[in-house]
């Protein structure tokens, strides 16, 4: 994944999490990630739904609870397999976009990059395209 941005190049810097506790830590700015110099709150999530200890549904719930935070992020849900009736549900929790991971490098690079100028723009919010 941080591959794939890293060649698209996103003109913004890119921060991960190893999990939805995490993710929440981040996005609440507390424990480590009270510096927001240093981890700026983000404009857009990637949100991967099997992540450890919470998963990426409990973490759009916490996001839902949490309307300063809500109104301000685009987040993109993503899973390994996705069921219509479980994308359809993740749209109603707030997800911009929700897809399932490609099976290969190229079709995910491309997804990304799909899925990334639709909600950033491309040049204007930082996204410049490698080829």
């Amino acid at each position: 994944m941080e591959m794939a941005l890293g060649e698209i190049g996103i003109g913004q810097p890119i921060r991960t999490v190893r999990n939805g506790a995490e993710a929440i830590a981040y996005l609440a700015g507390t424990g480590q990630f009270s510096d927001r110099y240093a981890f700026p709150f983000p404009t857009l999530v990637l949100l991967d739904l099997e992540m450890p200890i919470k998963g990426g549904v409990e973490v759009l719930r916490w996001i839902n609870e949490h309307s300063n935070v809500k109104t301000s992020l685009q987040i993109i849900a993503m899973s390994g397999t996705l069921l219509p009736s479980t994308a359809a549900s993740l749209l109603e929790m707030g997800a911009r976009s929700v897809f399932e991971k490609p099976l290969n490098y190229h079709q995910l690079r491309e997804k990304l990059l799909s899925l990334i100028t639709d909600w950033l723009g491309p040049g204007g919010q930082g996204l410049t395209t490698n080829p």
